[in-house]
């Protein structure tokens, strides 16, 4: 019935069940959704193909070899091309995301945390200059920027780019020997440090 959309269900039947329990499912639009009849939206990702839905929530991968002891382990693999396997990405494109969302009361779509990682310059064969870029929710509708490491391995407390190796919006506080730096917003220029001795 071409008016009639179709999903291919897999079940499995457990010792002393009559019935068997639906445990993976392919919708009409292809998506494979685990323990879980229809898409959900989690983290604005609501065209997520594959969607595993659980008491637990979790997904494991494990790295089994004796012939590479040193090998990368259980692999996360997150990537972008553009339009093709080889499509060149552009300065500012996102490579790929780990976001971090709770349930409001409403749904699952607002972001609690978000790590980005983003091409920042010109990618060519075999180059991919990218910064890591670490946002939290301070209780608004969306995520801030709040630390970057560039490309270069710089670090920035705040948001936008570091302009030497570690660069701080604002004061840094250490409780103990305490050390208290004033910096302009740039984090450079005409800031003041002043050192604070505690004996305890």
């Amino acid at each position: 019935d071409a008016g009639v959309n179709y999903d291919l269900t897999f079940g499995t039947i457990k010792t002393g069940d009559s019935n068997a329990v639906e445990r993976l499912r392919i919708d009409s639009n292809g998506d494979v959704l685990i323990n879980r009849t229809s898409s959900v939206d989690v983290a604005s990702t609501a065209t997520s193909k594959l969607q595993v839905h659980h008491g637990a929530g979790n997904i494991s991968a494990a790295f089994y070899s004796n012939a590479n002891a040193l090998g990368p382990g259980g692999v996360l693999a997150l990537g972008h091309s553009r339009s093709t396997d080889a499509g060149v990405l552009q300065d500012d494109d996102v490579l790929g995301q780990i976001r971090f969302a709770g349930a409001d009361g409403t749904d699952l779509e607002t972001l609690g945390a978000l790590i980005s990682a983003e091409v920042n310059g010109t990618p060519s064969s075999n180059v991919m200059p990218t910064d890591l870029v670490f946002s939290t929710n301070a209780g608004s509708g969306s995520v801030t920027e709040r630390m970057r490491i560039n490309k270069a391995g710089f670090v920035k407390i705040g948001s936008g780019s570091p302009v030497s190796r570690l660069t701080v919006d604002g004061d840094i506080y250490f409780s103990n020997n305490a050390l208290i730096s004033n910096f302009d917003s740039n984090g450079v220029g005409g800031g003041n440090i002043d050192h604070i001795w505690h004996s305890d």
